[in-house]
């Protein structure tokens, strides 16, 4: 008996660069989730630690960045070479208008609920 893998991942063509690209986006946002999930238990022992300099703003707005470079990186490689679809490309843009949107509105509350999603 065979099986029929009718898998969305199973039918692309592999390609290394893009491949690599997702990795590296996949690790990206993987240390993103660990970054924000952990930050409030990191700020809290900062001062004890002496590791002040991890708690300022542009170490924030340089992880944003990074994320933004690869996941802009990978996803138009892997639009052009593998899938054509647009929504990964207008999930990525939604994703971080909202982390803009929560970093210019500069409301404490506000931006500690649109930064997250």
């Amino acid at each position: 008996m065979q099986l029929n893998c009718i898998c969305y991942f199973c039918s692309m063509k592999t390609n290394k660069y893009a491949n690599t690209l997702d990795g590296i986006g996949i690790t990206a946002s993987t240390l993103c989730a660990i970054h924000c999930a952990s930050l409030p238990f990191i700020f809290t022992m900062l001062p004890l630690t002496g590791l002040n300099f991890l708690g300022e703003r542009w170490i924030e707005l340089m992880m944003i960045g990074i994320a933004l470079i690869i996941g802009v990186l990978s996803l138009v490689s892997s639009f052009r070479k593998k899938h054509g679809k647009k929504m990964p490309l207008y999930v990525l843009a939604m994703g971080f208008g909202l982390i803009f949107l929560g970093h210019i509105i500069q409301a404490d509350l506000l931006e500690a609920i649109l930064t997250p999603v």
